[in-house]
């Protein structure tokens, strides 16, 4: 047989597809280890998380406190399967790193922003290619989490309160009802919903000129995209169809007080 280098190999070849991964020393090590078994000291290293999760608390090793386990983050690589540091040390200990090593810091927030970016388009190149598929496994999701997805819910409408306060503005009483029952102005199916074209997230109001009826899945689609990065040719077209439905509303009788 050829080795790596093309010739024959002889007999004792020691290339590298037949050279011995592990010496004959070592191999007799770990077959004497294997056959001990678990030792003594190991065990007994066992024996004490266990008893540390049977207590529920924990000792961190900076601040050397005796904390509940809920205040350690989770590490597999661990016996008790939690970090030696608690989340308040390991929360220090970060931004001091950050404080002292601002280059690395930022080296490292433009590396997870470029792996965000692949991963987001991974995700919306595998939700085309099947999106039936990621609805149902959402609607399950919903189905089996109902207090979590009670959770999301609360927070978000908590984000957008916070953001309608902040901007002090409001629609005209009764407009929002009205662009909601019009029909989407993307794909000209039922609406169902209202949509800002610059979102409350991106400094956008709550004002008449920024509301444009729109379907459950383009308002889903869009997030807080600005028109321009969602569907740039869609741009001229909600402003069209905001116009529109402000002159539509006005010729109904409703005025701002």
């Amino acid at each position: 047989m050829p080795n790596y280098q093309g010739k024959k190999c002889e007999p004792g070849c020691v290339c590298k597809r037949h050279a011995p991964r592990l010496t004959d020393a070592t191999l007799k090590q770990k077959q004497e280890f294997a056959s001990k078994g678990t030792s003594a000291a190991t065990q007994a290293r066992r024996d004490e998380a266990q008893a540390v999760l049977a207590s529920g608390e924990k000792l961190c090793s900076s601040c050397m406190e005796t904390k509940a386990l809920i205040s350690f983050g989770n590490n597999k690589n661990t016996l008790t399967g939690l970090n030696s540091y608690c989340k308040v040390c390991i929360t220090k200990r970060t931004k001091a790193w950050r404080e002292a090593n601002p280059a690395k810091y930022e080296d490292l927030n433009k590396n997870r922003a470029d792996y965000s970016e692949k991963d987001k388009k991974r995700n919306r190149d595998a939700y085309a290619a099947n999106p039936e598929k990621y609805k149902t496994q959402a609607k399950q999701w919903a189905e089996n989490n109902p207090q979590r997805r009670r959770e999301i819910d609360v927070a978000y409408q908590n984000r957008r309160r916070a953001y309608l306060n902040e901007s002090g503005v409001r629609c005209t009483p009764g407009f929002y009802s009205f662009v909601q029952s019009l029909p989407c102005f993307v794909c000209s199916e039922k609406g169902g919903t209202a949509d800002h074209i610059v979102p409350l997230t991106r400094g956008g109001l709550d004002e008449d000129f920024n509301v444009v009826p729109m379907c459950v899945s383009h308002n889903s689609s869009k997030q807080n995209k600005l028109m321009s990065e969602w569907k740039p040719e869609l741009e001229e077209k909600a402003l069209m169809t905001n116009e529109n439905a402000r002159i539509a509303f006005e010729g109904r009788g409703y005025h701002r007080s």
